[in-house]
């Protein structure tokens, strides 16, 4: 595998034997670069809640990314404000042109406008849960809060969550995701023929990056 790598191998110790053991699929050295960050921050602070200092810090670090003030992010952290976006945001902080905000809401909309712009714009295209296989790398969508949507129906400032895909199976996505239990956690995604196969999911966000 001089070209190529499974996900975990040679980048961290989080579920790459098991995920093999399943049928993980081969993938590029560029999608597994982009990962990379998202699993050392997981394997770093794997078990550790936002109470505590060390996660602290980086949720203070995180809010700063994103633009927010050092009072505003202090503030942040203190009041244990939603992360997840900002987490998000911070992981793919190695591509400029993401649209960071510490709302999922604000990059999925962009999303959304760069692909329905003709011709399409951008390194970041929403596309339908029924139109797009995730790829390693990519951004999944979901409702949050009791919400739900679909491709069209979602603006920005809704309550909305995404988590990073870092593995890809036969039967399922293995995603990383932000303040998920109020920490950094790995989540399952069943796949039917490679398409998402779960009612909350609602779209994804191709990284063009990689997955041209």
């Amino acid at each position: 595998m001089t070209n190529a790598t499974k996900i975990g191998i040679g980048l961290a110790s989080i579920t790459a034997v098991a995920l093999l053991a399943k049928g993980g699929k081969v993938i590029p050295r560029s999608a597994a670069s982009v990962v990379a960050p998202a699993i050392a921050l997981y394997n770093q602070f794997k078990g550790i809640k936002e109470t505590d200092p060390r996660l602290e810090e980086l949720i203070y670090q995180m809010f700063r990314y994103v633009g927010w003030s050092d009072a505003k992010s202090k503030e942040a952290v203190r009041k244990q404000t939603p992360w997840s976006a900002v987490g998000i945001s911070y992981a793919l902080k190695q591509f400029p042109d993401f649209p960071k905000s510490a709302s999922h809401s604000y990059f999925i909309v962009d999303a959304r406008t760069n692909y329905k712009s003709n011709p399409p714009t951008g390194n970041w295209h929403l596309r339908g849960i029924h139109a797009y296989k995730p790829q390693v790398g990519d951004i999944v969508c979901k409702g949050r809060a009791g919400r739900s949507y679909t491709y069209q129906s979602i603006k920005k400032g809704d309550p909305s969550h995404t988590d990073l895909v870092i593995g890809v199976t036969n039967t399922h996505l293995v995603t990383i995701g932000f303040n998920v239990g109020n920490g950094i956690a790995i989540t399952n995604v069943p796949l039917k023929n490679g398409y998402i196969n779960h009612s909350n999911y609602f779209a994804t966000i191709q990284n063009k990056h990689v997955n041209p």
